[in-house]
């Protein structure tokens, strides 16, 4: 299937035509004859008619064994939509849903919208959920794309905790639950359900787009649902948005006493670190429910301009590992690969961190890095280096060996005294930096463990 295909307008708004009103029979028919347990979505082709049905083990397979080919695959997808989807998004928050509408709709007349579904696709089987949405989004599709969770239904475990499904219409059918999102306003939170926002308060959970609501049976706070959701897996959270309004995905699981915080992706260049522990989340998964006595708190990608242009600084060309405001923060501008930002905490993705901070300060924490295949420390991390590198192999120290204004260790590790420590890998391939580092990575969250 190649971009260079086309149909005629008129095919092709008659083919959606009827995919819209064969959907309901197309998803009774993924859950029920698709092949094997899990979320199962239909791949769609230039025609609009589904041309195949991928579980996640037969696209994690491929994932696994070309680790570049899902950023190969999105790199061929053409996207011409960002500044309609920026102002859809501004005209939405300004309130003017109409014009909103109106404005994501310009998107369907741009090329190619059924390669980024395809693109959301793999992202979703791939867990890349907040991904997706931005690609459902871009490609004006939200309404024609369905996910089926095989088991227990998300809905149900709300239904548990006091809540009753009374969505309606198009979309009442086979949603589940996506993502919590980070607070945003003193009233209440945003849910992610089947790939839309929703907010909620404490006596209802509106679904404009979805057209219902679910309302409390019997009322309680937006807190207690989160402290009753978060132990039974993963919370999937939007920290904030990058410079270039890309989503700053994190996974929350347990409410122990100990926080441990696992972050990777400051540096644009460093795609292998966030691989890393996106492949921690895989095993992690296979460990749920999780019973141990840490809340574990992972954020795979700081800087996702960075990462989609391939370079070590932000959008704004600021280095994120030298923004952060300890003492010794510095704005000179020598070397513009380590420009600290016009000022400290200038930027979103600092902000973000500084925010994750306030609402769940950590015991100890671990960055990933590249490409000095060391373990460093910064404040009274020395046992916790020794302990991964007993593990990986690696050196310790305590210096990194260069002047680090502003950074990351200094500010938490140093002047906070909280453990840290900075991860550095070498250059190597993916398997490998995990059988070296998935040892150490769960010796950072459980270090009196034995192994």
């Amino acid at each position: 299937m190649g971009p260079q295909r086309r149909d005629s307008g008129f095919l092709r708004c008659l083919t959606w035509l009827l995919l819209l009103l064969l959907q309901p029979a197309l998803a009774q028919e993924v859950l029920e004859y698709g092949p094997g347990p899990g979320q199962l979505f239909p791949r769609y082709g230039l025609e609009g008619s589904p041309s195949l049905f991928l579980t996640p083990d037969a696209a994690l397979a491929q994932i696994q064994a070309e680790p570049g080919w899902l950023e190969g695959q999105l790199e061929k997808y053409p996207d011409s939509r960002p500044l309609h989807l920026q102002h859809c998004r501004q005209l939405r928050r300004d309130g003017q849903m109409v014009a909103a509408a109106d404005e994501l709709g310009r998107t369907l007349e741009l090329p190619d919208r059924e390669l980024l579904l395809e693109a959301a696709e793999l992202q979703l089987l791939a867990g890349y959920s907040l991904a997706a949405y931005d690609h459902l989004h871009q490609a004006g599709r939200l309404d024609t794309y369905y996910g089926y969770v095989a088991g227990q239904s998300p809905f149900r475990e709300l239904e548990q905790l006091g809540y009753v499904r009374l969505v309606d219409g198009r979309f009442g059918r086979g949603q589940s639950l996506v993502a919590i999102s980070k607070e945003v306003d003193p009233d209440g939170r945003l849910l992610t359900l089947g790939g839309h926002r929703a907010r909620l308060t404490e006596a209802e959970l509106s679904l404009a787009w979805l057209g219902g609501k679910l309302s409390l049976a019997d009322p309680a706070s937006a807190e207690e649902l989160l402290a009753q959701l978060a132990p039974h897996g993963l919370v999937e959270e939007e920290l904030g948005r990058s410079v270039e309004d890309r989503p700053i995905p994190s996974w929350r699981v347990g409410r122990g006493p100990e926080t441990v915080w696992l972050l990777a992706g400051f540096h644009g260049d460093e795609p292998e670190s966030t691989r890393l522990l996106q492949r921690f989340l895989e095993d992690l998964r296979t460990r749920l429910p999780w019973t141990g006595s840490q809340r574990i708190l992972i954020v795979p990608l700081v800087n996702p301009d960075g990462m989609r242009l391939g370079k070590r600084v932000n959008a704004n060309g600021v280095d994120l590992n030298r923004n952060y405001p300890a003492k010794n923060w510095t704005g000179q501008k020598e070397d513009p690969d380590t420009w600290g930002g016009p000022s400290a905490a200038s930027e979103p993705e600092t902000k973000a961190l500084l925010e994750l901070y306030q609402h769940f300060p950590p015991s100890r924490i671990v960055s990933v890095h590249l490409p000095f295949k060391t373990v460093n420390f910064d404040g009274p991390a020395a046992e916790l280096a020794k302990a991964m590198a007993a593990q990986n192999g690696y050196s310790t120290s305590d210096d990194i060996g260069y002047p680090t204004p502003g950074s990351f260790g200094t500010y938490m590790g140093r002047e906070r005294k909280i453990p840290t420590i900075t991860l550095e890998l070498p250059e190597s391939d993916d398997a490998t930096l995990w059988r070296e580092n998935g040892p150490a990575l769960w010796t950072a969250v459980d270090p009196a463990a034995k192994r």
